[in-house]
């Protein structure tokens, strides 16, 4: 046989010939060729050269020559940087694969899963060789694209060089064919075992083939040999244990709902360093709706950086505190691991935070070629600084995936990075940086305001909480009778009214108080016309407590002979200019439905007639009427007792929203909030935190009354109405041009208000009935008007 030396590795021509990279004496590989006849293994005849590097020489050289490429076990058994390992596995795959169509023997066979019988990173779970679905038409590089690309990286590769196989895959067939061109003028400096060629032709793919990245090309690809993997991993005893069993990618419990991911990757593969965020950018990015979130941290973290378990054990501390209903977890592994994997790819939402190397790549990318409607509402946020000019151009490139939403954090944002080695041995500084304090009018404490605090007694607030008179209303009863035999109390004001909400972790976020003053600036800086509210008896306590604020007259926005709980009521500002010489006027305007339902039946609350579960009274074509910006808030679900039945009216609800066509609107959806049992009870006070009101909860807990009211729902309607609104503001760029829906949470604020209900101490004898549900005004429903219009000023500061 005749042996010739190529570009520093051995070819033997007439046989097919295995090319392994310094393999462990036990994985010498023997298999059958097509032609029946044993194949030859060579260990450690392999260069330094990588898998991708020895493809393209083969192809180049002698593309007819059977060859047989095996993985150094270094990428199979690489624990610490997956992204690099599996691009290595699965750009050599395409190479590989593409030059077979185009007439080449070589085969790439990464040989991972048979290095060691103990299998622990993701890469020893691929099938090998890996399963390339589709043939020609599974998206691989045309024949011209292959050439230029091995043509660039062989000349990369003779100046000391190699083209990292991550940048290849970030790399579009059109980029290659730019590449192609540029060697074409440089052929005359090839080295003489770059073959050259001349007038290759243009490229015969699609203009969006030409322009899609290699890996959106393949995307299919990773899915299924990362699926089969993490399948494969979960026949193992002990593998991917989490607290909902053994993981597995079978059926519809591949993706677990209202699952979040969050990966801290090191600045470098020998997590030498960790850089960070303060705790908020995260909560910026986490749906109201998570039930169990995973910290992710690589191990070498802990081990390398003193610094590492006080930053993480405190982001998982915050965490905790702002999803008091979730399950938050520090996971410490290394990045490649199978379990590390698996809870990136099963995560709903993965937030990757910045760090070396888009280790939250892959995981991102598997959920790139989903199609099936649980994967749709989740997303990959990215988190990061680019130092080099070459990964921001990756992470540039990465935004043309269906990722959902791929955010880049650019360094002169004014949210702060530091590197954790700044502080040393300072863990105090660490704590307060995680705690750094988002500016009030950055428009980003709207994501956390209200949800991480207390309630605090403060006399000076509660003189301005009272209502110049007290409200003409089922909900003023209770302050009707105070102050009429308030000689019987002690009290100068009724209890509950003189309560604040304070912040317990991000004070820069303190609620501003509303007023007729302050409504007026910021609806005319806004250019709002209208505030529309629409839904139940609560959400018209929420309107009679804005009216009662912003009226300097009057004791009730309706009329007192009447039950009608409909009105429209025009607000001036008389120190306020259209830029006419005329008073900025608004409208303050409520209409009852208490389903969101449209619907033309009779109804009337004065006569007792009732159009669906309640009172539904038609709305759009009020809405309509108002050309003028509008704010609507609206609320539904305490009439409703199904959590199918609330899914359907809120989805409905966000349909006909978007069929009114009015993108300049801004939409509030109020969360729900039960009532507090037994809450006839004297001198009730505040809950000191969630624990309290849910310990409390259970114990006195009513199921007679349960089973009528369906409290208990409430915050499951919540977390459903929270998902489909963050679902579809990150779909908006697919969906079209429609209005903005946001969240308005008052639910951690408000069930800590126990006291303060219609039925309190302070009720008339005459009431009938326990009503634990609603509120008396003024009382805990004004702070709901304070977060409704701190919200609208975070929204005029993100010019949303």
């Amino acid at each position: 046989r005749i042996v010739a030396l190529l570009g520093g590795f051995t070819l033997f021509f007439g046989v097919h010939v295995i090319i392994e990279k310094t393999a462990p004496p036990d994985s010498w590989i023997s298999s059958e060729s097509q032609s029946g006849q044993l194949r030859q293994s060579t260990q450690g005849r392999g260069s330094e050269e990588p898998t991708h590097v020895q493809i393209c020489r083969s192809f180049l050289t002698n593309k007819k020559l059977e060859v047989t490429i095996v993985e150094e076990s270094t990428v199979c058994l690489n624990d610490i940087a997956p992204t690099w390992s599996l691009s290595q596995i699965f750009f050599s795959t395409i190479l590989a694969e593409t030059s077979r169509i185009h007439g080449s023997r070589i085969t790439y066979e990464h040989g991972c899963d048979r290095l060691r019988k103990e299998k622990k990173v993701v890469q020893e779970f691929l099938e090998s060789p890996l399963q390339v679905p589709g043939g020609e038409d599974s998206g691989l590089i045309g024949g011209n694209g292959l050439t230029g690309l091995c043509r660039a990286i062989l000349l990369d590769a003779t100046s000391g060089g190699f083209v990292d196989a991550k940048v290849a895959l970030l790399s579009s067939p059109a980029e290659l064919i730019q590449q192609t061109q540029k060697i074409q003028q440089q052929e005359q400096n090839l080295p003489p075992d770059i073959p050259g060629q001349r007038g290759y032709e243009s490229s015969t793919q699609s203009s969006r083939q030409q322009q899609m990245t290699l890996l959106e090309s393949v995307s299919h690809i990773v899915h299924t040999n990362i699926g089969a993997a993490l399948d494969e991993a979960s026949k193992f005893s002990g593998a991917l244990k989490t607290q909902n069993g053994i993981l597995s990618v079978n059926g519809e419990d591949y993706i677990i709902r209202d699952t979040a991911a969050i990966q801290l990757p090191c600045e470098d593969a020998f997590c030498q360093d960790l850089m960070i965020l303060p705790d908020y950018a995260y909560l910026e990015h986490l749906p109201l709706s998570l039930r169990s979130i995973d910290i992710i941290v690589s191990e070498g973290c802990t081990t390398n950086l003193p610094q590492c378990s006080v930053y993480a054990n405190g982001l998982l501390g915050s965490l905790r505190q702002f999803f008091p209903r979730a399950s938050v977890e520090l996971i410490i592994a290394k990045p490649s691991t199978i379990d590390a994997m698996a809870r990136l790819t099963r995560a709903e939402f993965i937030l990757c935070g910045p760090g070396f190397g888009l280790q939250c790549l892959f995981p991102s990318i598997m959920r790139s070629s989903m199609k099936h409607e649980k994967f749709e509402q989740g997303r990959y946020i990215l988190l990061d600084t680019f130092a080099s000019d070459s990964m921001a151009s990756a992470v540039a490139k990465m935004s043309s995936f269906e990722l959902r939403t791929l955010l880049h954090v650019p360094s002169a944002s004014d949210i702060p990075l530091s590197s954790l080695t700044a502080f040393e041995l300072q863990s105090g500084k660490v704590d307060k940086f995680r705690q750094t304090q988002p500016d009030k009018y950055s428009g980003k404490c709207r994501y956390i305001r209200g949800r991480v605090g207390s309630w605090v007694q403060d006399m000076d607030y509660a003189a301005l909480a009272q209502y110049r008179t007290p409200l003409y209303h089922y909900s003023g009863h209770a302050e009707r009778n105070f102050r009429d035999r308030k000689s019987n109390w002690s009290y100068q004001y009724r209890p509950s009214t003189t309560y604040r909400w304070t912040e317990g972790v991000y004070p820069s976020c303190e609620a501003s108080l509303l007023s007729r003053e302050g409504a007026c600036e910021t609806l005319q800086a806004m250019n709002i016309r209208r505030l529309f509210v629409l839904g139940d008896s609560l959400n018209l306590q929420f309107v009679q407590s804005l009216f009662m604020i912003l009226s300097t007259e009057g004791d009730s926005p309706t009329p007192h002979d009447t039950k009608e709980p409909n009105f429209r009521h025009t607000f001036s500002c008389p120190n306020a200019s259209n830029g006419e010489d005329k008073e900025f006027e608004y409208i303050l305007q409520f209409v009852r439905n208490d389903e969101l339902l449209e619907n033309e039946k009779p109804v009337s609350i004065d006569k007792g007639i009732s159009n669906c579960e309640s009172f539904c009274y038609p709305w759009t074509s009020d809405y309509l009427s108002e050309p003028g910006r509008t704010l609507l808030i609206a609320n539904a679900g305490a009439h409703i007792h199904k959590e199918e039945q609330f899914r359907e009216a809120f989805d409905r609800f966000v349909q006909s929203i978007d069929r009114l066509n009015r993108p300049n609107d801004i939409f509030l959806f109020r969360t729900l909030v039960p009532g507090h049992w037994s809450c006839d009870r004297p001198g009730l006070i505040p809950y000191k935190n969630f624990d309290e009101y849910i310990d409390e909860t259970k114990r006195l807990a009513n199921e007679r009354e349960e089973a009528l009211f369906s409290w208990s729902l409430f915050a499951n309607y919540n977390d459903y109405a929270a998902r489909v609104v963050d679902a579809r503001n990150n779909n908006l760029s697919e969906i079209g041009q429609y209005a903005r829906i946001e969240m308005l949470d008052i639910f951690p604020t408000t069930v800590l208000r126990p006291d303060g209900h219609a039925s309190d101490e302070f009720r008339p004898d005459h009431f009938p009935t326990t009503d634990c549900l609603h509120y008396s005004l003024p009382g805990p429903v004004d702070w709901w008007s304070h977060l409704a219009f701190s919200h609208i000023i975070d929204i005029a500061a993100s010019n949303v």
